[in-house]
């Protein structure tokens, strides 16, 4: 069995939060956000490098490079009473059930345990970026 995640995010710290969030919820761990330096870093500064023309060879052919697989990470398997349900049951106590109900309708389903154990992993991810409004 594989399992595919795809977590979108606007930045590197919303991106970082949504993994820990899916980390923890796969561990039974709470996480606190992460908190990126506002202050920028100093820009290194570059020295000058003299560039040497060259006459270019005969046009040759580019190599070809093969495609190389994407890496899938391999995820323990989750057990719904022990990861699902607590995340689903603390939603609604946090956000309330018509919104864990509409997030469950995305997934085509009425209950969490009617959604597909393909997508838990999708649902505890959808579940946790609700908790963090």
């Amino acid at each position: 069995m594989s399992i595919k995640i795809e977590i979108t995010a606007s930045s590197i710290t919303e991106l970082a939060d949504k993994l820990l969030a899916l980390g923890s919820s796969l561990s039974g761990q709470v996480h606190a956000p992460v908190e990126v330096p506002t202050e920028a870093k100093p820009k290194r500064q570059r020295k000058p490098v003299d560039v040497v023309a060259e006459e270019a060879p005969a046009e040759q052919e580019a190599p070809v490079q093969e495609a190389a697989e994407p890496v899938q990470e391999v995820l323990p398997k989750l057990d719904f009473d022990k990861d699902v349900a607590p995340v689903v049951i603390g939603a609604v106590g946090k956000i309330g059930k018509p919104a864990v109900s509409g997030i469950l309708e995305q997934f085509g389903a009425g209950r969490a345990s009617e959604v597909a154990e393909d997508r838990w992993p999708e649902l505890l991810v959808a579940l946790n970026d609700a908790l963090d409004i």
